[in-house]
């Protein structure tokens, strides 16, 4: 489904709470493509609710829904960012988050049940309205697993739009504020991962490599023990167990399949098998 998703953003704060700096008043506007009924609108909101932690307060985005529905052939695509500064200059908008962002399934497709995974892509775009001066931007990818076009788009689509606005929001505080000290990084948890099934070495050498090979989401990887084709590895991520699996298993190391047997806070438990029309160890 395609659709324009558009959000005011306003400095107004409650009676005796006003911050001591005002912040400049956002418009969003994101062309969001993802499968299934409805209307998701999923990296609007993940947009919205950052900014509104970081002090930038939030309208009812149907107010410039309204008025963006005037204009949606002349704004067909958010890279037009001459024409969404106008518009945005129209609503009294100071900076215009402009972006894209797309879901679809995976070619890969996992090993069994009714699972299937979802590759999500945003690319989100600070410029300001009077002028389009680029200020920051920011750019996330993200998989995850679902039974449904619906709850794998959404899902894919929050992954990515927060990667998106990690990578954006410490740039736009700099952009606004260049003696400001840098934001800082997402809290990482420590986990144990359990991998089950490398009876063979080459095996172990293919899960240790691809999970040494996920900068951004597996850091720090250590292997801490491998015995009768079982290893345990702990490692640092910022996602929850959750979201960790379906990324994992959206991602299986060469020539293997894995699925999640097990998972809870901060401990997860893989299987791996063979890839189907494998012919033997490297």
């Amino acid at each position: 489904m395609l659709f324009w998703v558009a959000a005011m953003l306003w400095g107004a704060a409650a009676a005796g709470n006003t911050p001591p700096t005002a912040r400049p008043t956002v418009m969003i506007l994101v062309d969001e493509q993802a499968l299934g009924a409805g209307l998701t609108a999923e990296t609007e909101t993940a947009a919205a609710g950052r900014l509104a932690q970081a002090g930038f307060p939030v309208v009812d985005r149907d107010v410039a829904r309204a008025r963006l529905s005037a204009q949606r052939e002349a704004l067909r695509q958010a890279g037009d960012i001459e024409g969404a500064a106008a518009l945005g200059l129209e609503m009294g908008a100071e900076l215009i988050l402009v972006g894209e962002a797309t879901a679809k399934p995976s070619v890969r497709s996992l090993t069994e049940g009714r699972l299937r995974s979802y590759d999500a892509a945003v690319t989100l775009r600070m410029v300001r309205a009077r002028d389009g001066l680029h200020l920051a931007s920011g750019s996330g990818e993200a998989s995850a697993v679902g039974l449904d076009d619906v709850t794998g788009s959404s899902r894919s689509l929050r992954l990515a739009a927060d990667r998106a606005l990690d990578a954006l929001l410490p740039r736009l505080e700099q952009a606004l504020n260049p003696s400001a000290e840098p934001a800082a990084k997402t809290a990482e948890r420590l986990f144990s991962l359990t991998v089950s099934g490398l009876d063979e070495t080459w095996k172990l050498r293919a899960v240790r490599e691809r999970l040494r090979n996920m900068p951004g989401a597996v850091d720090q990887v250590v292997q801490r023990i491998y015995s009768q084709g079982e290893a345990v590895f702990s490692f640092k991520s910022s996602l929850s167990a959750e979201d960790l699996a379906g990324y994992l298993i959206a991602r299986p190391p060469k020539g293997l399949t894995w699925q999640a047997r097990n998972m809870a806070a901060g401990r997860l438990t893989l299987e791996v098998a063979e890839a189907a029309g494998r012919g033997g160890s490297p």
